[in-house]
């Protein structure tokens, strides 16, 4: 919001706009302010036709998709001017209360000048599929899906791959004096919407310019779909593959970025207990059955998984962990890596990265060299740790203090000086990624990032679906969304710099 505010401040014209986030929360930018619909009404009239009682049940004729149609795909003037006769003010007042709008007025007979905000119309769209009958939804939809290549400019030249774009835009006879657009963004079960005012432009050209760079500012922060794929219980993306279990992780899949899947028989019955790590090209997960737990791993050059180990109440396994090259495990009073020695450290919680391990035993952080077992440095957090990260700078954690607070630290990983310090939310979850010189956090619906420069904090998504395997990989934050009987990968960029 903010880049796009600076834009518009910078920019000829009146402007107004507001977004319908993916959590569903309105921002505006003097979003109540009232201007003349132009052909954004024709949205409103397609679906204000769409539910009349007479209409909203059966199936279309063809003279009503022959004004339809060219209504909302070449925004046919003469087509909108008939359908308002058909609609009437009583149906579009109805509408915009039902959408919530803070403010509409029908215009009779120069319809254009019918009154609407930015922030009505954010919420419209947010919710238009939702509105249409769902006898008629499929229709509405394709038709605003299919605007004519001659009328995609502004939002239409933004690029927004893996998300489809359904819009609206209204113009003033090409002057100038009007140029708006309204759009809705969907994939899966995630979606946003926005409103883009623009009115007293030198030129419909420069209009058109306005609505583009609000709209790539606006969508600088929105992450990309990635694939399909089948239903995920547990995720651990690593960069070069992504691992996932099955709903009742009674399966590991390996999909390596340049190689065919491999699938893995775990053993488990369920997903109670279930942990699994990634690194690389490589997987590792455990599981537990009869009071013991198992561990197994598996490289995706190879065809069969590898049993690591077998532990008891003796040897009790605690957490995984992997980055790089290395996969790491806790277990009873010590900590091992898939091929390397057992060393001597306690670990509650487990970090890998920049070659070394992180093992944290109530507030006490040890930064493990896990080929010699070195202990490098110690480190001491302001409560117990519940999670811990560190790439070749910078260790962070998560630790439970008094009170119930939850703090996030992080330190410089070769001095063990704490950096910096701050309080977060108490629902953030004992997960944690750092890639200099961001640390990536998150709650059930939020992932979370620190800039450990200016130790500010944002929250860069709010998942629709409950997110699996959050990581931080360079700039690019990677995690699984489950829609149903399928799940999805998805990726977003952060910014240059702190």
């Amino acid at each position: 919001m903010a880049a796009a505010e600076r834009y518009a401040e910078g920019r000829a014209g009146t402007i107004s706009f507001a977004v319908v986030d993916e959590a569903g929360r309105l921002h505006g930018y003097d979003a109540r302010a009232i201007a003349p619909s132009a052909s954004v009404l024709k949205a409103m009239l397609l679906v204000a036709y769409l539910r009349r009682d007479d209409v909203r049940d059966r199936a279309l004729e063809q003279w009503e998709r022959d004004l339809l149609a060219p209504m909302i795909r070449r925004s046919d003037n003469a087509a909108a001017t008939r359908m308002v006769a058909l609609v009437g003010e009583a149906r579009l007042n109805a509408l915009a209360d039902a959408a919530g709008m803070d403010h509409f007025r029908l215009r009779w007979p120069i319809w254009g000048q019918s009154e609407i905000t930015a922030r009505g119309q954010a919420l419209f769209f947010a919710r238009i599929d939702q509105l249409v009958p769902a006898a008629h939804r499929r229709y509405a939809m394709r038709l605003l899906a299919t605007v004519i290549p001659a009328q995609r400019w502004g939002v239409g030249r933004v690029p927004h791959a893996g998300w489809r774009l359904y819009f609206k835009g209204g113009w003033g006879s090409g002057i100038g004096l009007v140029d708006h657009q309204v759009a809705l963004y969907r994939a899966d079960g995630e979606r946003f919407s926005f409103a883009l005012f623009t009115r007293f432009d030198p030129d419909h050209e420069y209009g058109k310019e306005t609505l583009r760079g609000l709209a790539a500012r606006l969508l600088r922060g929105v992450p990309e779909p990635g694939p399909h794929i089948p239903a995920a219980g547990r995720a651990a993306p690593s960069g070069r593959a992504l691992v996932t279990a099955g709903p009742g992780c009674e399966a590991v899949s390996l999909l390596p970025k340049d190689g065919d899947k491999r699938t893995y028989a775990t053993g488990a019955d369920s997903c109670a207990g279930f942990q699994l790590a990634s690194a690389g090209r490589r997987a590792l997960w455990s599981w537990t059955e009869g009071g013991e737990s198992h561990l197994s791993a598996a490289d995706a050059a190879s065809p069969a998984a590898v049993g690591v180990g077998d532990f008891d109440s003796s040897d009790r396994l605690g957490p995984l962990a992997g980055s790089g090259e290395t996969l790491a495990y806790a277990h009873g009073h010590e900590i091992s890596t898939v091929g390397g020695p057992d060393c001597p450290a306690s670990a509650d919680a487990l970090g890998a990265g920049g070659d070394r391990i992180a093992a944290a035993s109530g507030s006490t952080i040890q930064i493990v060299d896990p080929s010699t077992c070195a202990v490098e440095r110690t480190l001491h957090a302001a409560g117990v740790v519940t999670a811990v990260a560190l790439d070749d700078g910078l260790v962070a954690s998560l630790a439970q203090g008094d009170a119930g607070r939850i703090w996030l630290e992080w330190f410089r990983r070769s001095t063990a000086e704490r950096l910096g310090k701050r309080e977060v939310k108490g629902t953030t979850l004992p997960r944690l990624a750092i890639r200099s010189p961001w640390i990536l956090y998150r709650s059930t619906h939020a992932l979370r990032v620190l800039a450990t420069g200016s130790g500010r904090t944002w929250t860069v998504w709010r998942p629709g679906k409950t997110q699996l395997g959050a990581r931080l990989l360079g700039r690019r934050i990677e995690w699984v969304e489950n829609d149903g009987d399928r799940s999805r990968l998805w990726a977003l960029h952060l910014p240059l710099g702190d």
